[in-house]
């Protein structure tokens, strides 16, 4: 029987390998394995990228590497990659130049835009999101 192993080196102890099966890790953990997973694997073929919070279970220290992977990329080797978050670090980390935003009113059609319809000099997306004032 085979089944999926993480090898983790221990800097305390000379960088010693340390083996876990794949369900003894956290469940950040193997967000964390997935997403790096998906990058590595998608190679130079061009693909699309579509996420749904990939920061659940993962911290902004964790999640923040692999967003700058992801954005560095995109346009090289990922033709795109669209990620739904409400988490406000990734809000405001991804809300760059490249960014878009989508919305929708109560039933109606999704918009896309470059950025919300309100924006608030020195209030970061993220606060304005929380607020309710994009609109």
């Amino acid at each position: 029987m085979r089944s999926l192993k993480a090898l983790f080196s221990h800097p305390e102890n000379n960088d010693t390998l340390v083996r876990y099966g794949f369900g003894q890790l956290s469940d950040g953990q193997k967000m964390l394995v997935a997403l790096y997973s998906l990058l590595a694997l998608s190679g130079n073929r061009r693909l699309s990228l579509f996420i749904d919070e990939p920061d659940n279970f993962v911290s902004p220290r964790e999640i923040q590497p692999w967003l700058a992977e992801l954005e560095e990329r995109c346009g090289e080797k990922l033709e795109q990659a669209v990620i739904i978050s409400h988490n406000p670090i990734s809000i405001d980390y991804m809300a760059g130049a490249s960014g878009r935003w989508f919305s929708r009113d109560e039933q109606g059609p999704v918009r896309v835009m470059n950025s919300p319809e309100q924006l608030v000099d020195g209030l970061a997306l993220s606060e304005l999101v929380a607020r309710g004032w994009e609109r």
